[in-house]
């Protein structure tokens, strides 16, 4: 990704709230994906980096079968690839050969684990993976170039606190980029304001889902959950949005609204309802 690019994602990243290197991420992830499901199935060299890596990560894996099939409507590409892969691993567990009768249990083991990693481990990372991480790493420190200029019209340090900041695999990837110690600082004062009003989010969240509370007005606190769950994890998978907390197990929803006189919710009338969940202090 260039530089002016990745200006452009992080800017939007932060009047969207998100963290900014994931943003960047997410973006370094489509565009390879993109280009791998037009040229790198017939590409020996990107056929070659998933020989190396095993294939895909589970994530990656997931998103090239959804960008190859939105692309192209069937797998073919997919399969042209993982043909070489899978001759591979039957060539490798073929070859597989595990020590038998060794002294020690404790040896064993160590053989074991040596043989099964030589034949069938990966020799480089998931290629999406490493192709993201670049990305990451070139936009961080632009990140961080532009933070390290402390003069009082720097917008970017006024984006970046209006933003969701950073998750923390991102605050610790910064952190650790040396050469920007004004950016550093500056970065290490803005989290720790932004994780303190996320905490102060959470709790109030949690106050508002006692019974005693829980009829007051909803406001910013209401998705703080998934605020706390996306800075520590970074990217979340996408949703529709609307939380399933409160849907009804399998089946549940379907044998209430069937059973008539005899389903729980019948028997009990209006006043059957979900109790509530109140934690108490110890």
């Amino acid at each position: 990704m260039s530089l002016a690019l990745i200006a452009r994602t992080l800017r939007q990243a932060a009047s969207a709230r998100q963290c900014l290197l994931c943003a960047v991420q997410r973006e370094a992830e489509e565009h390879y994906l993109w280009f791998w499901a037009h040229e790198g199935t017939n590409d020996g060299a990107a056929i070659g980096k998933l020989l190396q890596s095993r294939g895909f990560c589970a994530r990656h894996a997931r998103q090239a079968g959804h960008a190859y099939e939105r692309e192209w409507g069937d797998g073919l590409g997919i399969a042209n690839t993982y043909e070489y892969l899978l001759a591979r691993l039957s060539t490798d567990l073929a070859e597989l050969s595990l020590p038998k009768n060794a002294a020690r249990h404790r040896e064993a083991r160590q053989g074991r684990r040596r043989a099964v990693e030589e034949r069938l481990g990966a020799q480089a990372p998931c290629p999406a993976c490493a192709s993201a991480d670049n990305a990451v790493r070139s936009a961080a420190r632009a990140l961080l170039k532009e933070l390290e200029n402390d003069a009082a019209g720097n917008d970017w340090r006024a984006l970046y606190r209006e933003s969701a900041g950073l998750c923390l695999p991102h605050v610790r990837l910064a952190l650790e980029l040396s050469g920007y110690p004004r950016a550093a600082e500056f970065l290490l004062t803005a989290e720790r304001e932004s994780v303190g009003a996320l905490l102060d989010d959470v709790r109030e969240y949690i106050r508002k889902c006692d019974y005693r509370f829980r009829d007051e007005p909803k406001g910013a606190e209401q998705d703080s959950w998934i605020r706390a769950l996306a800075k520590y994890a970074g990217i979340l998978e996408p949703t529709d949005g609307r939380c399933r907390c409160a849907d009804p197990l399998p089946g549940r929803g379907d044998a209430a609204a069937q059973g008539g006189a005899n389903s729980p919710s019948a028997q009990k009338g209006d006043s059957y309802e979900r109790k509530d969940r109140v934690r108490t202090s110890h």
